[in-house]
């Protein structure tokens, strides 16, 4: 959609697209697209019914109205019946954000029952109470939770009793409720300084991720069994297998993570993340940061301190202090073979030289790859840093297509962006899974642990800017402006997100297959908030038959049911952080060996460039850049018409060169086109931009050469090879022109001649600015044959 603003765009959201559509729908035209889609529609299917929103309803609605009405009804006699197929749990709508309202799916339903009625066709409700997933003691808890008519408002819309029947009978399920861990009495920091968001040792959130790592690790070493779903026997329960929900990414998840690496189990990482703001991805901005600047002691410190050089604390102090004015980096300079930092100081320096020549993929390839980065990454930081890692290589190679291969300009980009990695967690493969309770929507896990479960989305704010006074947006005010209307709104906003919030309990019960632990910790004073998930939990344990367990370690647990006491293992096997697992092949770890480099090519003295004060390499390159595009235009315009000569050359010129330099060079290559004498050498019999590759004896030596030279005619007596050139000083005579000029013809004429042995080759030089034509004498590229050594290099 193109907006009448000059030059500004608005691209159609997926939601712009539904509300089009209803709009669609309604408007008076709208029976001829609604009869066309009702000859072409026999069946509808709506899954994840319980997650649609009002208006993708209404779509629904408009599409199978004709269903019960006219002949539409009529083709249900035909061999194809019609079928609208809605399935869908409101018990597990928890995507409000996302414009779900569970009520429009009862709605919905009554709708349709009502339609199929009136044209006396069949409707079937199925209620779907069989559990194929979940233990019967799990499932048993289920239900006696929602069996509270608080903790089922929102959750039950027909006022029924929720049960569940459990189909599965080879585990009888286990559920655990952990008392909280308690806020440890502290004196309060009375520090002016104190960072008000350190998370110390003593924190709650600390204490509780410490005990669920070492829980964790005390099952996987003693064999704790799960049932396997796919090979249907008992096995050892492995970290994979451990799946932990939280209601929002933040200190907790982010502790829980942190201690289980601490404790070497391997871990997924979060669900989702900010490319930008994972610790391996800062740890690639700081290494290309000091590459650019090495006086950026920060990024200096934050690299030899991180995993790709992992020097001490104690050398880093060693370094940093007494430095005077001077920087990290001159004073690792100034000691380069300290066996403190001197394997660092090698690493460091090989990435400075790199910066000055490599793209951005392939400066960061190189370190990852040749330089051991990958492994150096994986062993500090555990394999959960692949999917940042891969994803900012990813970022680099797209930056090196779309933009001008600047580091600093790629850097600068992946600083600011807000690029979001979404991890596929459908299988644990190996690793625990920590993530969000909305993340885990379709997922399963043998062991599933509830940790946040002592707050409450009462004090949060699903909408940040409007209440929703019916289908009137109000915007949100300070609750004390508050008018009737406004309170009801905000009022009836908290309970719609009380309502998910109990649903959102649902969902994080039943992704549990074997045995589920709710646990939690203390916040605020009261320890807990009124109408939490423990709350709920706890009331319903206490009415069943949990019994209280002691543990080793003196805690008194409640738990409801029992753990297979079958041991299926003899020997613990805990999942460890490793860089590679054991029994690979030799070749994984065996360095590739370096590639052959063939003998550089002959060069033909073309690119030659030597060090020049800095105003004079300006001059040069500008002069460089202007004869590349008369180059250009003159085989431009070498197959076209006369009259589209100026218009190419303009086109050429205007996308390559400064606006003050246009006009000079336009004039200049239509010049030497212009000119009759020069005819015969852009005619039929020519090529221009003509390749050259092969090998050629010359000086007694046999050399490889790969070129490209600037025009080729064929001649009825001879063959020119043509070399333009746009020195602004032509010499007068031939004996004045450059030794590398005639050494260049005179490779070109070597090479040319094994292409035509029974034909003379000639070779020139067309001088653009005058422009005048100088034929070099055989003589002088006979001499330059034996004369000058020949040049290896570029070409």
């Amino acid at each position: 959609v193109y907006q009448r603003h000059k030059n500004a765009r608005a691209a159609l959201d997926y939601d712009d697209l539904i509300n089009r559509t209803v709009g669609l729908f309604r408007s008076p035209g709208a029976y001829w697209v609604l009869y066309k889609l009702d000859g072409g529609i026999d069946h509808v299917l709506v899954d994840e019914a319980q997650d649609t929103s009002p208006n993708q309803w209404q779509i629904i609605k408009h599409i199978a109205e004709e269903f019960f009405a006219g002949a539409g009804a009529e083709r249900r006699d035909q061999a194809i019946q019609r079928t609208i197929f809605a399935v869908g749990d409101i018990k597990q709508s928890i995507m409000s954000f996302q414009g779900a309202r569970p009520i429009e799916f009862k709605l919905t339903r009554q709708h349709i029952e009502a339609q199929a009625q009136g044209a006396n066709a069949r409707f079937d409700r199925v209620e779907l109470t069989q559990s194929f997933r979940t233990a019967p003691r799990i499932l048993q808890l289920v239900d006696r939770v929602f069996a509270n008519p608080v903790a089922a408002d929102g959750v039950t819309l027909d006022d029924g009793e929720l049960l569940h029947l459990a189909q599965r009978k080879d585990m009888e399920g286990v559920v655990e409720l952990w008392p909280l861990v308690q806020v440890p009495d502290a004196p309060e920091r009375l520090a002016w300084d104190a960072p008000r968001d350190r998370i110390t040792a003593d924190h709650p959130a600390v204490l509780l991720a410490e005990k669920i790592a070492r829980e964790i690790v005390g099952w996987l070493r003693s064999g704790t069994p799960v049932h396997d779903k796919a090979e249907k026997r008992l096995r050892r329960m492995t970290a994979g297998d451990v799946m932990i929900l939280v209601r929002r990414r933040g200190t907790l998840a982010n502790e829980i993570i942190r201690q289980l690496k601490r404790n070497s189990i391997r871990v997924a990482g979060a669900d989702r993340l900010v490319l930008a703001s994972h610790i391996a991805v800062m740890d690639l901005i700081a290494i290309g940061r000091f590459a650019l600047l090495p006086r950026d002691d920060l990024s200096l410190a934050t690299v030899l301190r991180g995993p790709l050089c992992g020097i001490s604390e104690q050398t880093l102090f060693d370094l940093a202090y007494g430095r005077d004015k001077r920087s990290i980096w001159s004073v690792m300079c100034d000691a380069p073979a300290d066996p403190r930092w001197a394997e660092a100081w090698r690493f460091l320096d090989r990435v400075r030289n790199m910066a000055d020549h490599l793209q951005p993929y392939e400066f960061y390839a190189t370190i990852l790859g040749e330089m051991d980065g990958w492994k150096k990454m994986m062993a500090r930081l555990g394999f959960d840093a692949a999917d940042p890692i891969e994803e900012f290589m990813s970022a680099a190679l797209d930056f090196g297509r779309m933009n001008t291969p600047s580091l600093e300009a790629f850097l600068h980009g992946i600083e600011q962006s807000d690029t979001e990695i979404k991890r596929d967690q459908d299988r644990g493969e190996g690793s625990v899974r920590v993530l969000t309770v909305h993340g885990s929507k379709g997922l399963e896990a043998p062991v599933v642990i509830l940790p946040d479960t002592c707050t409450t989305p009462a004090h949060g704010r699903h909408d940040s800017a409007l209440l929703q006074a019916g289908n009137a947006p109000l915007w949100k005010l300070k609750s004390k402006r508050d008018e009737p209307v406004r309170a009801a709104a905000r009022l009836n906003g908290l309970n719609e997100r009380m309502r998910e919030y109990r649903r959102l309990l649902y969902v994080a019960l039943t992704r549990a297959r074997d045995r589920l632990i709710v646990c939690g910790h203390e916040t605020g004073q009261n320890g807990m908030e009124a109408d939490c998930w423990y709350d709920h939990v706890s009331v319903a344990m206490q009415s069943l038959d949990a019994v209280t367990i002691k543990r080793d370690d003196g805690e008194e647990i409640l738990r409801l049911g029992s753990v297979p006491s079958e041991q299926v293992a003899e020997e613990p096997v805990v999942a460890t952080v490793r860089v590679l697992a054991p029994g690979l092949p030799g070749w994984v770890t065996t360095k590739a060996p370096r590639e052959f480099l063939p003998e550089p090519l002959l060069a033909t003295g073309r690119s030659r460039r030597v060090a020049v004060p800095a105003n004079e390499e300006a001059r040069d390159n500008i002069a460089l850049d202007r004869g590349t595009v008369v180059h250009r235009i003159l085989d431009a315009m070498a197959g076209l018409p006369e009259q589209r000569w100026a218009p190419v050359a303009l086109d050429i010129a205007r996308k390559s060169l400064e606006p003050s330099m246009v006009q000079g060079v336009v004039s200049e290559a239509l010049r030497v086109r212009q000119d009759p004498a020069f005819e015969e050498l852009f005619g039929v019999n020519s090529r221009g931009e003509f390749p050259l590759r092969g090998e050629i004896q010359w000086q007694g030596k046999i050399h490889k050469f790969d070129w490209r030279l600037d025009r080729v005619v064929i001649r009825e007596a001879d063959v020119l090879v043509l070399e333009f050139k746009t020195d602004r000083v032509v010499p007068k005579a031939d004996s004045a022109i450059r030794p590398q000029y005639v050494r260049q013809l005179a490779l070109y004429r070597r090479a040319v001649s094994s292409l035509f042995p029974e034909t003379p080759v000639s070779c020139g030089i067309l001088w653009t600015v005058e422009p005048r034509l100088s034929v070099i004498p055989s003589n002088y590229l006979d001499d330059a044959e034996h004369a000058l050594d020949p040049l290896v290099g570029g070409s």
